[in-house]
């Protein structure tokens, strides 16, 4: 079998992307609209993104089918007293997805692997992620640890 190819993401990605992350959706029972509704709002958002160097998407490539994705927002700190350095940002790791039959391969650790090196690179102090139950041995083999939980308000009746 070929090896994916790991790249950044372009824009002609934006119909892959969206099939992804409505596939994520499907997953957890949580789609709410069909795709082609879905993917014509997703292509306005992913295009703002793409031209934003807050965010980054990484997708893995198999003979020219787009089968997992990696989304990467950088969040701006603000400046503490007495640091003089600069705020080393802070990496949200989201939207994580790998196409079914080829999970558990390796690819989702190759992928996280460019993310981590990349954010290194830049600065980045560290790196979070929400994971959901399944995923958090994935997230533990690279290195992240289970911290206390965050406070979250939740200002709608929507949690996803």
């Amino acid at each position: 079998m070929t090896t994916p190819e790991i790249r950044q993401a372009v824009a002609r990605d934006a119909g892959a992307l969206a099939r992804m992350r409505h596939a994520l959706y499907a997953e957890h029972g949580r789609e709410r609209e069909p795709l082609d509704v879905y993917a014509d709002r997703f292509a306005v958002f992913v295009h703002d993104v793409l031209a934003n160097d807050a965010w980054r998407i990484w997708v893995a490539e198999l003979q020219g089918e787009i089968v997992g994705t990696m989304w990467l927002q950088l969040v701006e700190r603000v400046p503490r007293p007495g640091e003089d350095r600069g705020e080393l940002p802070i990496g949200y790791l989201t939207n994580v997805f790998v196409d079914q039959e080829l999970r558990d391969e390796g690819l989702g650790s190759r992928m996280l692997e460019e993310v981590i090196t990349w954010a290194r690179v830049r600065g980045v102090e560290e790196i979070i992620v929400w994971p959901s139950e399944r995923s958090y041995p994935f997230y533990e083999r690279a290195g992240f640890s289970r911290t206390p939980d965050p406070l979250v308000l939740y200002l709608t009746d929507e949690t996803a």
